[in-house]
């Protein structure tokens, strides 16, 4: 493979999508019919046509470039519709786009599993060993919010009323080097990404600022 694409040359880790794509384009194009390809221009759905009549066209202007068994087998048609914002124009755009693969997001993958402790603010109460999932593009009050809801769901799932119920604002993050402080989280749009999957954080709960309010 590597004598007729250069980018798949040794032994590193390559991408599955794109030996896929190579693999089925280089036997499109040895197997293609159309030796000779004319210009066709873009269809675009017609008024009066449903989708149906639309896609039709749009395929039999792809077969007029493109006509192999790759082709009979692996491409199908994406319908694009893109309408203009402006309320005074409506022009609408309706196209039926040839396409051999559709990348689809894979579940889980723009999420992270972070292990934390939580501390409550009662010495007299044990610390609680938490599993949270967050989007990886989650901010530190993203994640505050989010160990707060495991937590009181917790401690709800228990029958457990003796940590009360817990705020986000009651909750502070740390992140923990030789069982001291080696800094707290104070930016709350600070991104998670920040924290590393080798990284001890605490979060420790506070006392209510209400509560303090009320005794000053």
């Amino acid at each position: 493979l590597g004598e007729h694409a250069s980018q798949f040359v040794g032994y590193d880790q390559h991408d599955s999508h794109e030996l896929a794509a190579y693999l089925l384009d280089a036997l499109h194009e040895d197997t293609n019919l159309i030796l000779k390809k004319p210009y066709v221009e873009k269809p675009e759905k017609k008024d009066d046509e449903t989708d149906d009549q639309a896609a039709q066209r749009a395929w039999e202007a792809h077969l007029k470039r493109e006509n192999s068994h790759m082709v009979e087998i692996f491409v199908g048609l994406f319908k694009t519709r893109v309408e203009c914002p402006h309320s005074h124009c409506g022009r609408v755009s309706t196209t039926f786009d040839p396409c051999m693969y559709l990348p689809v997001p894979i579940p889980g993958a723009t999420d992270r599993t972070m292990k934390l402790t939580f501390v409550p603010v009662d010495p007299n109460k044990q610390r609680l060993e938490l599993q949270v999932t967050v989007s990886r593009t989650a901010n530190i009050e993203g994640l505050r919010a989010k160990i707060v809801e495991t937590v009181n769901k917790t401690m709800a799932k228990n029958g457990d009323s003796s940590y009360g119920t817990i705020h986000d604002d009651d909750i502070c993050l740390a992140d923990m080097f030789k069982n001291k402080v080696w800094r707290w989280y104070h930016d709350l749009n600070e991104c998670v990404d920040t924290i590393r999957e080798s990284d001890v954080t605490f979060a420790y709960e506070l006392r209510p600022v209400a509560e303090i309010h009320e005794e000053t």
